[in-house]
């Protein structure tokens, strides 16, 4: 995993705490998952890139996202 690719999922486990604690219905594996993993991550502490490949990815990680997923 890119650094940016943890960065992107470190917001996305923050959303979902920041979810639960608006008052919103999560599933408590997915809280447990999101606090464990935001507590792992460190913020990234630089902006997030334009999505140009990363050359040093393998060639089947290379592209848009939505290629990779």
């Amino acid at each position: 995993m890119t650094a940016e690719q943890r960065e992107l999922t470190r917001l996305c486990a923050q959303r979902v705490i920041s979810n639960h604690d608006a008052g919103r219905v999560v599933d408590l594996r997915t809280l447990a998952w999101a606090r464990g993993f935001v507590a792992c991550v460190m913020p990234l502490g630089q902006p997030l890139g334009a999505g140009i490949p990363d050359h040093e990815l393998p060639e089947p990680l290379r592209g848009g996202a939505l290629e990779v997923f």
